[in-house]
């Protein structure tokens, strides 16, 4: 999903084809039994994993998709790969919830700033209720953050001390941080 696919290319070098994409799958999804894999809608990339894009999404075809996320989401729990799906912004709200419900493991990503900490801990906190405990008699969610690489172990400490500052994400556990990169 969303646009970081766009960076993506075939095994060939080529750019992904627009087709089939996660409307296909939404569409198809809407019969209540998936006719075809979850891998049938992918294309393989030069990474050597495969990718369902949701680059042909149209305005109106989100209220399509947020009717068949269950389907999509009992798809991919059922499917003996590993799905990886990039949520954008989870909410406690979001239409997207049946995905994260199924998930094993849910990341939350934020920029290492005062205020990215502050709304990371508001979003931890309603999300880790809302996911409540997964197969490992744990939440599924984890955090990480995106920060300067010279400052990942002062900006990882900020990181806990923010979550420790509340029950409810005393104990939601930190992945780690990605290095801040303009250039790429």
């Amino acid at each position: 999903g969303g646009d970081a696919v766009l960076r993506l290319r075939t095994p060939e070098g080529q750019l992904l084809p627009r087709q089939p994409a996660l409307r296909g799958l939404a569409v198809d999804a809407r019969s209540g039994n998936l006719p075809t894999p979850l891998l049938s809608y992918a294309h393989p990339t030069s990474l050597g994993v495969p990718v369902i894009p949701a680059t042909d999404m149209r305005t109106e075809d989100f209220t399509l998709i947020a009717r068949q996320w269950p389907a999509i989401a009992a798809a991919a729990d059922r499917w003996s790969g590993t799905v990886i799906a990039d949520l954008g912004r989870l909410q406690e709200d979001s239409s997207a919830g049946p995905v994260a419900a199924v998930s094993k493991i849910v990341v939350l990503i934020a920029r290492a700033t005062p205020e990215g900490l502050y709304h990371l801990r508001e979003r931890a906190s309603t999300l880790a209720a809302r996911l409540g405990q997964g197969a490992h008699g744990r939440s599924p969610l984890t955090i990480a953050i995106v920060c300067p690489a010279r400052e990942h172990t002062a900006r990882v400490r900020d990181l806990r001390v923010h979550l420790a500052a509340e029950a409810s994400t005393s104990t939601v556990p930190v992945a780690g941080w990605m290095a801040e990169d303009e250039r790429s």
